[in-house]
């Protein structure tokens, strides 16, 4: 099957906001997703690390995936349907085809050590599974995986991919896999949006952004002006998200995530994890101090 390509641009890592019980709150999904649109995102990816899939009930990461394709206006939904167990990730990738999504992503197989040979075999065989194009999704210090090169080449020689998605630490990986994407006809997006300019430079085609959910306008600002060659304001713009990432730094991820939305006055609802005194400590101080800087930059705030 013939894959068709994510296009060029900021697609956003959409956080699952949750109800008082813990459960997902579906309308607030859905109006978050509106309002990403509105910002000028590309596209979405529903279930990502950002939107703490392992902790959403099955049940609720089939709401989800509608709630996403439902406020998405017709952008690209890409769906990560990665379990750790492989039963659950067909019935997700079924389930992203029948809602209407664009793509399915899948990260490596998660929690347990595997060999390239073995990640290549996953893979393969997830994907002989689904009508969906296919995103690789890649953060190894998330599924305890990693993707290497060569096992990306064999894969993509075997099923073509409508995208790859680089996170975590292996900043100099990107360079290796945009030359690779150019070669096999496939779009690299980075994972890490604080450099999405550098990342542009490089050759990738974009960032999923799990910043965009309460930054958008920074992160697209990016996109837009280094499209333009518009330096100045892309350094504007980057010189910003740095500043967020400084500050997100304080606080795990991505409880920071929540934080940022309430300090544009988005309800995230109450934490999936368990978090400490302290915990919630910082992230009140994070709250505040990222709407000191919203203020500044004359970002819009809403009320809950």
């Amino acid at each position: 099957m013939k894959s068709i390509a994510l296009p060029r641009g900021v697609h956003s890592a959409v956080w699952t906001p949750s109800r008082s019980t813990g459960t997902l709150h579906s309308a607030g999904l859905r109006a978050l997703t509106s309002r990403l649109v509105r910002a000028g995102v590309q596209g979405f990816l529903v279930l990502g690390t950002t939107g703490e899939f392992p902790l959403l009930k099955r049940s609720e990461r089939l709401k989800a995936i509608e709630d996403v394709v439902r406020g998405a206006n017709g952008l690209p939904v890409t769906v990560n349907v990665s379990d750790v167990r492989p039963d659950r990730v067909l019935r997700l990738a079924a389930a992203a085809s029948s809602a209407g999504a664009t793509a399915v992503a899948i990260m490596p197989p998660l929690f347990f050590p595997h060999s390239q040979a073995d990640i290549l075999e996953y893979l393969l065989a997830v994907a002989s599974k689904t009508d969906l194009p296919i995103v690789l999704y890649n953060f190894p210090e998330r599924c305890g995986n990693n993707l290497e090169g060569e096992t990306i080449a064999q894969f993509v020689r075997r099923r073509p991919i409508a995208g790859f998605k680089q996170s975590g630490g292996r900043w100099e990986f990107l360079r290796e896999l945009v030359l690779l994407g150019k070669k096999q006809g496939f779009p690299v997006f980075t994972g890490t949006d604080t450099r999405l300019a550098e990342a542009l430079e490089l050759g990738a085609a974009g960032c999923v952004s799990g910043l965009s959910n309460f930054a958008a306008e920074l992160i697209v600002g990016v996109q837009s002006a280094v499209d333009q060659g518009n330096k100045a304001a892309a350094s504007r713009f980057s010189l910003r998200l740095q500043e967020i990432g400084r500050l997100c730094d304080q606080l795990s991820y991505p409880f920071c995530v929540a934080a940022g939305l309430s300090a544009r006055g988005i309800d995230p609802g109450p934490p999936r994890q368990i978090y400490s005194p302290k915990s919630f400590s910082a992230c009140r101080l994070l709250e505040k101090q990222l709407r000191t800087k919203f203020r500044q930059w004359g970002l819009p705030l809403q009320e809950h």
